[in-house]
């Protein structure tokens, strides 16, 4: 029907119907906006954040949009900026897994795009629900987008926001068809990312990648909407964007009907500030001090084994996230994780403060954790990154296995266990009513005739915190 793989899939995203978009979708995307909020005034903290937020504000702008946990508005493309930065800033936001057989590879943070969808439906008016339904929709492209995606390719998988966050923005401003199409072509021309942002020494540059791609992509949706037309073929030329692209095979399955779009089913939120592979791992190291009665001072040695999924074999087998030189590479050291959760017995924002992995006693014990993987761990629980822990000591050994994080559960995410994160990470910089307007305001969405009371109530100056 169509000449380019664009032009279907804007034709598909215009037949989704409200009917389409069901009752439990809803509601899991009520619970991610609540989880994502949470992380974004979390996030104030980090020094990275508050730098991009200074930057912002700085730069004025139209007063459209609400920089989440400040006094500030600003404009479409520097709120999704800002809001992006803060949310992701302390990996502590939700996170998505590709079950392929017996294997599980992590997949991706679909919250990245949540600020632009608050962006774009205050900016337009949107009801509450048309919220909802477009980060449904969201989830939905984002989850395409992946099957694309090669691990340890030369691409970050933040580049597939290209086509996300025109499918967001565009259903919420009502664009045509043909504006739709223009807007993702013109995005994906220029949204690839090098893996750099994630590899190695990780620099403060990982926790505002998407938040770049999401702003960049946010210009080409407003250019498309001025009538700015975009390269149709970027997906299927052989001049376009064919190595982002790199699963050739799946790319039928973009432009498939999207019917009853349940992607974001699949999502999960984290209970711990890191890398999704290492949730199993924190919990299993605090468990371990646990037993220990907090006393490891006559440890010899760690035995660290993890089901052996290819992602965890590449994480174990980095070098420089095994001698993490900076909180964002500390967040993605399995070794530094479980070092500092088995001394602290938790692991919070504040096991990262004072530059804590160069601190003696983690690097000591940091030294003395062998890693391996197991294929039975990963056979007991296929859908996680299950961890077993064992101290070795001189009166003998203990132990401790994990085979699901804290809060997971096959039926979707837990309305209690997202509230109770909310609480816990937001305590310290909000009052307790504060926090209740918050949880109202949008668990209350799905009536709300528009967004403004929900802007209104992230515009509560948040309390005083130290930088991490």
């Amino acid at each position: 029907m169509f000449e380019t793989s664009i032009e279907t899939l804007s034709h598909e995203l215009a037949s989704i119907t409200s009917d389409e978009i069901a009752a439990p979708q809803l509601e899991q995307a009520s619970l991610l906006l609540l989880d994502t909020i949470g992380c974004a005034i979390a996030g104030r903290q980090d020094h990275g954040a508050a730098a991009v937020v200074s930057t912002v504000t700085s730069w004025g702008g139209a007063q459209d949009c609400q920089i989440i946990g400040f006094q500030t508005r600003t404009n479409v493309a520097n709120a999704i900026l800002a809001n992006g930065a803060l949310l992701r800033a302390l990996d502590l936001n939700d996170y998505v897994f590709r079950i392929e057989g017996s294997q599980t590879r992590l997949g991706g943070h679909p919250s990245d795009n949540i600020p632009v969808a608050l962006a774009f439906a205050e900016l337009a008016r949107t009801s509450g629900r048309a919220l909802l339904e477009a980060i449904v929709i969201g989830y939905e492209m984002f989850g395409r987008a992946k099957t694309f995606a090669v691990d340890a390719g030369e691409w970050d998988g933040v580049s597939y926001s290209g086509l996300v966050v025109p499918a967001i923005a565009c259903r919420l401003l009502q664009l045509s068809e043909k504006q739709t199409a223009d807007a993702m072509a013109i995005s994906l021309a220029r949204c690839a990312t090098s893996a750099m942002v994630r590899t190695g020494h990780i620099s403060s540059a990982k926790s505002i990648a998407n938040a770049l791609v999401a702003r960049s992509s946010a210009e080409a949706v407003f250019l498309a909407a001025g009538g700015v037309s975009g390269p149709m073929g970027v997906i299927d030329h052989k001049r376009g964007m064919l190595s982002l692209f790199a699963n050739a095979e799946a790319r039928e399955a973009l432009v498939q009907p999207i019917k009853n779009p349940s992607y974001i089913m699949s999502a999960r939120i984290k209970p711990f500030p890191c890398v999704g592979t290492g949730q199993c791992a924190v919990e299993a190291a605090i468990q371990l001090n646990r037993k220990l009665n907090g006393d490891l001072s006559g440890v010899r040695k760690l035995r660290l084994e993890m089901g052996d999924h290819p992602t965890v074999i590449r994480h174990l087998a980095d070098a420089e996230r095994a001698n993490p030189t900076s909180r964002e590479a500390a967040d993605h050291s399995i070794p530094f994780l479980v070092a500092v959760a088995a001394l602290d017995g938790e692991l919070g924002m504040r096991q990262f403060a004072n530059a804590r992995w160069n601190d003696p006693r983690i690097r000591d014990l940091m030294a003395k954790i062998e890693t391996h993987t197991d294929e039975v761990l990963r056979r007991k629980s296929p859908e996680n990154f299950a961890c077993r822990i064992e101290a070795f000591t001189d009166d003998g050994s203990c132990s401790s296995e994990v085979l699901a994080p804290p809060g997971w559960s096959r039926e979707g995410i837990v309305k209690d266990a997202v509230l109770s994160k909310f609480h816990r990470i937001t305590r310290d910089a909000l009052p307790e009513a504060t926090r209740e307007k918050i949880v109202q305001a949008v668990l209350s969405l799905t009536d709300a005739k528009d967004v403004t009371h929900l802007a209104a109530v992230l515009a509560t100056q948040v309390l005083d915190v130290k930088s991490s």
